[in-house]
């Protein structure tokens, strides 16, 4: 064995430590903190600072009444003339298109009625503890002044659309006890003060919470987890295999051996799990924000449902983000995106935009994360997926990972990786 890797001895089991985790936002973050809790040996590695990539960049919404998958029934046959439309809120790059044929097969069973409804159930399980977990994350470190209760609205500009989420979403909200107020046009505009556009009507969530500032709130996790006892490598990971006894992670340092391996890395899971020779879809569905370019004051988040965007009053001015590009994490900057924020806020705040910024979500075929283990590589365990409920989600799915650990692998787990393998 090379002396560049010491600690490596897998043939007696010597270990660098019980539990290695792969990526450093803000999921990553939330299944550390959740492992070293529960006594386990954790390192977390990443190659940049923790919580500076996608969860740098979210809305801050914890959205805990999202609990039916963005991919509905509908989209099936609106996916076409969505995608044709310069102005929709989706769009795919056509040089990633030939890399969402697996995804795509997916995706098309997800959004059979059955299985979209299957996938609610999944979701809505993890939604009743989304904001338990969170709480007792935040209280413990110390950063509960981060994340404000002001309630969430979302706002429809027109008609046909908010009539469909009275006649559908509505029934799931109320299966799931998800309280909600609907609102009048007008009463859209009084719940979110500094609106200057015309709405149909629009939906009032008082249990939803936002966070003003996503970064620090991951520094503040990351500073917890150090805290805690916690280890950090700053280092880009190459491969990952399966050894005796556990997982080798090859980085760019060096190679570090665990009883077990988290990978919460993003759309980079994919790419590792690959090189293992395992196809698991995960694609790349990058985001969109900006800083609304005036010192307006909102009251509340509002989600401009018909653009497929927030705006959330932040620390450093009103974050207006969203959209939808499938593209590969490193494409460059669709210029078009930005100027469709652009008009967006001038229309609904009467400002345009500066400090652009894009990111890539790790987004499933069903809308569900992939939260568990893989069968044939006892060890290895993901927490991706994520989508658009990164934040929403970062704290409960830590806690199902964790207690999937400690109990061992569950094929059963409606999460699991191998519905799509």
């Amino acid at each position: 064995m090379s002396n560049a890797f010491p600690h490596c001895f897998w043939k007696n089991k010597v270990m660098d430590y019980t539990v290695i985790v792969v990526g450093a936002g803000v999921v990553g973050l939330s299944s550390a903190i959740s492992l070293v809790k529960m006594g386990y040996d954790t390192c977390l590695i990443d190659k940049g600072l923790p919580g500076a990539d996608t969860s740098y960049g979210n809305a801050g919404i914890i959205a805990n009444y999202a609990v039916m998958p963005l991919i509905t029934p509908s989209l099936r046959k609106n996916l076409v003339p969505m995608v044709l439309d310069k102005n929709s809120p989706l769009s795919i790059r056509s040089s990633y298109a030939l890399k969402l044929s697996k995804f795509g097969k997916y995706f098309l069973r997800a959004t059979r009625q059955r299985e979209w409804e299957s996938s609610g159930y999944s979701m809505g399980s993890m939604m009743k503890d989304a904001w338990n977990c969170w709480e007792n994350l935040l209280d413990d470190a110390g950063c509960a002044s981060l994340v404000k209760s002001s309630g969430v609205v979302v706002a429809f500009d027109k008609p046909g659309t908010f009539q469909d989420f009275m006649k559908i979403e509505a029934q799931y909200k109320k299966a799931f006890n998800i309280p909600y107020s609907i609102l009048s046009g007008n009463e859209v505009k009084e719940n979110v003060i500094g609106l200057r556009s015309h709405y149909s009507g629009g939906v009032f969530y008082p249990d939803a919470r936002f966070s003003t500032d996503p970064y620090e709130l991951s520094k503040k996790l990351f500073d917890h987890y150090l805290s805690i006892g916690g280890r950090f490598q700053k280092s880009e990971i190459e491969t990952v295999r399966t050894i005796e006894g556990g997982q080798a992670v090859t980085a760019k340092g060096g190679e570090f051996c665990a009883k077990h391996v988290v990978l919460a890395t993003g759309t980079f899971t994919g790419y590792l799990l690959k090189k293992m020779g395992i196809d698991l879809p995960i694609v790349s569905e990058r985001g969109y924000h900006a800083i609304v370019d005036e010192p307006i004051e909102i009251s509340r988040p509002v989600g401009l449902a018909n653009h497929g965007v927030f705006a959330t009053p932040m620390n450093g001015g009103i974050r207006i983000a969203g959209l939808s590009e499938f593209a590969s994490h490193n494409a460059p900057v669709n210029n078009d995106r930005i100027t469709q924020l652009d008009r967006i806020a001038k229309r609904h705040l009467g400002a345009g935009v500066r400090e652009p910024w894009v990111g890539a979500r790790s987004t499933t075929p069903d809308g569900v994360p992939y939260v568990g283990g893989l069968r044939h590589h006892p060890g290895l365990w993901v927490n991706t997926g994520h989508g658009h409920l990164g934040l929403t989600l970062a704290a409960v799915t830590a806690k199902t990972l964790t207690d999937e650990i400690k109990s061992g692998f569950n094929m059963l787990n409606p999460l699991s990786p191998h519905r799509h393998l």
